[in-house]
């Protein structure tokens, strides 16, 4: 969560900025072309795999199988992508930039032991 919003915040916003319906829909649909190429950058970038064995013997039973297949779905889709072209919106130092911060602030997080106070402590320390 805490890339996406980083992501929101410096990339999305930057290229989608709020405007006429019109071109607000060209840029997105500029958008969504780059970030499906960005997928096959990450695919090749970081050697991944697609998933495809069955999941439902790892799986513990608080967790959503059905939605948990369909996440694995649409993630197995992104290796069925398109011809690699160029980007048209994004740049590819941008996105290199943003996964790099994003790796350095979890890192600093988890080193510093605030991801785990904020995932095991409770928002509202008034319930103490």
């Amino acid at each position: 969560m805490v890339a996406d919003e980083l992501w929101l915040q410096d990339i999305f916003s930057h290229h989608i900025p709020a405007g006429p319906v019109g071109v607000r829909q060209q840029l997105l649909t500029l958008y969504y072309q780059d970030f499906q190429q960005l997928n096959r950058f990450l695919i090749n970038q970081y050697a991944l795999v697609s998933y495809e064995r069955d999941i439902a013997p790892v799986v513990p039973t608080t967790v959503n199988l059905d939605a948990l297949r369909q996440l694995m779905a649409e993630y197995n889709h992104d290796f069925d992508l398109i011809d690699e072209r160029p980007l048209q919106l994004l740049q590819q130092s941008e996105v290199d930039n943003h996964i790099a911060k994003v790796v350095k602030m979890m890192t600093n997080m988890i080193n510093s032991g605030q991801l785990v106070e904020q995932l095991i402590m409770p928002q509202d320390k008034g319930d103490l």
